[in-house]
């Protein structure tokens, strides 16, 4: 639905260069009323109260736009010039309202106030035409429709013209040109942060796709809108938008919904029946925690050891003592010797283990804060994995625990 918004002024105001910026504040909130609305607004100027001027200028907003909200400055030959015109393009003719003549009547007698000569000409209407109570009781509204078009007339006051147009969108215009939206909201987890591609698609889809998501560590939830008025155009985009984001993501993407990665991990492990073992260094129990959240992991988890000094990592694991002097706790080496240890000691068929430096001292030039190294022992062969966290110390945690089950879901899935 597209709209114009038409300002009458006099010839004054024009000869002294257009109205000032009461006027124009106005109209810019009419604009604004509109656009939150749903109508998108085209054009907006001003016309001079002359009636040849406003019929024509009116005739041809007709043609080009669906609705036109008129704004009308107070004055006896404004109301008459405007009526005069509104009569003209419905070619029904002006009508006096009984009920709408006694309110203006009875508004001004309470206040004492002698009567206006052109009261008799607010209560003019066109017929067929729907008159909105005005709140000052001055200058009612009018709403009308010509040849399948839509003329609404509003006093130019800030007041009267924020009522009046939520009563005739309520009563008339919503109900006339307002089709049902309707929406589709996806919901999906992912690793790492959301590509900037994916951004860039989704700008352009033709569901008008907004997209809202959170990163908690390494793990991010997103949801994805979608409205439109063709509910079978929004399930075939919603469908391309998912098959798209899924091809960018890769193994990134977790699932669809509010399953969480230990859920996933824990889940995949009881249904193949894939027994694990935990050895945890700076992780501190993280991992063996997340997964005891899962219903029924009992089945699969056989023990987790956190082994934080070497002396628990040689007499709970058996590295050796070799490892240490010459690799370093942290290290590739130390996380292979502990995965590998954790699972002949438990006689699992998964062992997963985690060494790192979470901080905030404990680094060096070749090993900074936030190096972490993952390992995981299965009948595969023994696997280790590096990674350099951001954060404080619990941040870092808390990644490290979040990649070390990724690695097993990785494994899971092989992918």
């Amino acid at each position: 639905m597209i709209a114009e918004i038409v300002t009458l002024i006099s010839e004054w105001e024009i000869l002294a260069g257009g109205p000032g910026g009461r006027d124009r504040t106005i109209q810019d909130l009419a604009r604004d009323m509109l656009m939150r609305s749903g109508i998108q607004v085209l054009s907006m100027r001003r016309l001079v109260r002359e009636d040849l001027v406003v019929e024509r200028a009116l005739a041809n907003s007709l043609a080009l736009f669906d609705l036109i909200l008129i704004l009308n400055a107070s004055s006896e030959g404004g109301e008459k010039t405007l009526r005069k015109a509104l009569a003209q393009m419905s070619g029904k003719g002006l009508v006096l309202i009984p009920s709408l003549f006694e309110d203006l009547k009875g508004y001004y007698r309470a206040k004492g106030i002698a009567l206006p000569r052109d009261i008799e000409a607010r209560a003019l209407l066109p017929k067929d035409a729907h008159w909105i109570p005005p709140q000052d009781g001055v200058r009612p509204g009018i709403f009308m429709t010509v040849h399948g078009k839509t003329l609404l007339v509003l006093p130019d006051e800030i007041r009267e013209v924020e009522q009046m147009w939520e009563r005739a969108f309520r009563s008339w215009i919503g109900k006339r040109f307002m089709h049902p939206v309707y929406s589709k909201t996806w919901t999906f987890r992912f690793i790492s942060r959301l590509p900037e591609k994916i951004r860039s698609f989704l700008a352009r889809s033709a569901g008008g796709a907004r997209l809202t998501f959170y990163s908690e560590g390494c793990l991010s939830k997103a949801a994805l809108f979608l409205e439109g008025r063709d509910p079978k155009m929004l399930e075939r985009e919603a469908v391309r938008l998912r098959g798209k984001v899924l091809s960018d993501l890769g193994p990134e993407f977790l699932c669809d919904g509010e399953e969480t990665l230990h859920g996933i991990v824990g889940r995949l492990l009881i249904d193949r029946s894939l027994s694990i073992a935990v050895a945890e260094s700076c992780t501190g129990g993280m991992i063996a925690s997340m997964l005891v959240e899962v219903p029924g992991i009992s089945s699969v988890l056989d023990r987790g050891v956190v082994s934080y000094s070497n002396t628990a990592k040689r007499d709970l694991l058996g590295v050796e003592e070799e490892v240490f002097k010459t690799h370093g706790a942290v290290s590739r080496e130390a996380a292979r010797a502990m995965a590998a240890g954790i699972r002949d000691r438990a006689g699992t068929m998964i062992g997963l283990a985690v060494t790192g430096i979470a901080g905030p001292g404990g680094g060096s030039r070749d090993k900074p804060v936030g190096t972490v190294f993952v390992g995981l022992s299965t009948s595969r062969g023994d696997e280790v994995t590096e990674y350099h966290f951001q954060g404080d110390r619990q941040m870092i945690r808390l990644q490290s625990a979040q990649m070390a089950l990724d690695r097993v879901r990785r494994y899971l899935l092989d992918i």
